[in-house]
């Protein structure tokens, strides 16, 4: 498994192209399967919570390849 480097936006933010290219491409043999997961958070004093727990999260499967 490999994961691109966490990307934190605000949501008012202007509208940006985001690239999550992981480091090193996985190994072996076998299906790949790529996710895309979104996680919302609130700032409060510099320390980030999750909001509701994560009840708004999103995870999406992109490609299975």
């Amino acid at each position: 498994m490999q994961s691109s480097p966490v990307v934190n936006t605000a949501l008012t933010a202007a509208a940006s192209t985001i690239t999550l290219t992981p480091i090193a491409v996985p190994t072996g043999t076998g299906t790949n399967v790529y996710l895309l997961l979104i996680q919302f958070f609130q700032m409060v004093n510099t320390v980030p919570y999750s909001l509701r727990n994560g009840a708004f999260n999103s995870l999406e499967i992109i490609q299975v390849a």
